[in-house]
């Protein structure tokens, strides 16, 4: 375990700085949207990706953690079938883009359904380029992936936020939004392709297949972390959507720092023989739960503060998200999930992947339904509480089964 952690930390530390790089740059492009277009505009913006991001689920994006594993194995050049076989399934999230545009069309939102048809065309593109991420992750290239990841957000940014100056309309801004994040992300991937053009292709013959369940089972996550945007926007309209999205925009970026760590031991744990200790992992999580709580607590302090300087606007969205932040403190449940991966561990998979975000889509349709705004904002944090002790009955129940 040792070396493990000596590997960790330094791993940890270029997947933080890569991760550190999106998040701002998020935060950035968000604030300067925010402040200068209306909240109808944002929120029709927002309502637009998250149908987006549902709808590229056809593209496969359970490659993207497939590749992470069989790279880490040892196969090699998979890249480029790998991209045909994402881009050819997301032509199915194409045709359901310009259906759901066509109804928009038929009941008199044209600037939503114009917004929707011009990201249904570009759909079986979007999020295929961003493979080589993490191939380079398998390759454990974590200082390469996070300067290229860096890169491509800095650039991301600026055009997006010249969008934002230039062209204040939801179908200007979704336009640009998805151009230039497939643009970014093929110039990543170009690099990657040349950085290894040596290398012969060594196909896993068990990736797509492995892809494809997991981005079955992923689904319903990406669902649930998306639907949220669309039921506020069906059931209370753009105004909400934009208030609830600046609200969560913190919290949700904060979840990154499980993500990082699942990032990073992913690779650790594919590799043949590995075995964990339940002492040294617990040990682990148990000072960055601690270290989160200090995280929450600061952030409740300065939060109005915050807000009154980036979102002058939105000072409703204070409590709100003080709330929501209480979501940082479930970020250990990505490192138990990258395990199950790695493992390929059936039932914590099927229970993590599958009965949680259902169990957060009822909760959020509930919540939402009850008590408006602040029902979503309590769905969000119980459903990750439910989420991160299921992740650790799960965990049992694989030490059970599997260590001996």
């Amino acid at each position: 375990m040792p070396t493990i952690s000596r590997r960790f930390l330094k791993e940890s530390f270029w997947v933080t700085l890569g991760q550190f790089g999106t998040s701002i740059s998020a935060f950035v492009v968000l604030a300067v949207i925010a402040n200068l277009v209306s909240k109808e505009v944002l929120g029709e913006y927002r309502f637009v990706l998250a149908v987006l991001t549902i709808l590229a689920i056809t593209a496969l994006p359970g490659l993207d953690t497939a590749v992470v594993q069989s790279t880490a194995r040892g196969f090699s050049g998979q890249l480029p079938r790998l991209i045909r076989e994402k881009a050819k399934w997301g032509v199915l999230g194409l045709l359901a883009g310009l259906v759901l545009a066509g109804y928009y069309f038929w009941v008199g939102n044209d600037v939503r359904a114009t917004a929707l048809a011009a990201a249904a065309l570009l759909v079986p593109l979007y999020g295929t380029y961003f493979i080589y991420f993490f191939y380079l992750q398998g390759k454990r290239e974590f200082l390469w992936s996070s300067t290229v990841q860096i890169i491509s957000r800095l650039f991301f940014a600026i055009f997006v936020v010249l969008a934002a100056f230039f062209l204040q309309d939801p179908v200007s801004l979704v336009v640009t939004y998805m151009v230039v994040t497939i643009l970014t992300q093929y110039v990543g991937y170009q690099y990657t392709l040349k950085k290894y053009a040596h290398e012969p292709e060594n196909f896993d013959p068990e990736v797509v297949s492995y892809g494809k369940k997991l981005t079955v089972l992923g689904a319903f996550n990406i669902i649930a972390v998306n639907i949220d945007k669309i039921l506020v926007g069906i059931f209370l309209g753009a105004v909400p959507v934009a208030i609830y999205t600046i609200a969560t925009l913190l919290p949700l970026e904060s979840i990154r720092a499980g993500r990082i760590i699942g990032q990073v031991t992913l690779p650790s744990f594919s590799s043949e023989g590995f075995r964990v200790k339940t002492s040294w992992l617990f040990t682990r999580l148990a000072l960055l739960e601690f270290a989160l709580f200090i995280c929450w607590g600061v952030y409740a302090l300065i939060a109005p503060y915050f807000f009154s300087v980036f979102f002058p606007t939105y000072a409703e969205a204070v409590p709100y998200s003080i709330v929501a932040m209480l979501i940082v403190l479930t970020a250990p449940a990505y490192v138990l999930r990258s395990l199950f991966v790695a493992q390929k561990y059936t039932y914590g998979i099927n229970l993590t992947l599958i009965a949680v975000p259902v169990l957060k889509t009822v909760l959020l349709a509930g919540g939402l339904f009850m008590y408006g705004l602040w029902g979503a904002v309590w769905a969000l944090v119980v459903g990750g509480v439910v989420e991160l002790a299921l992740h650790f009955f799960a965990y049992f129940k694989y030490k059970q089964k599997h260590v001996s």
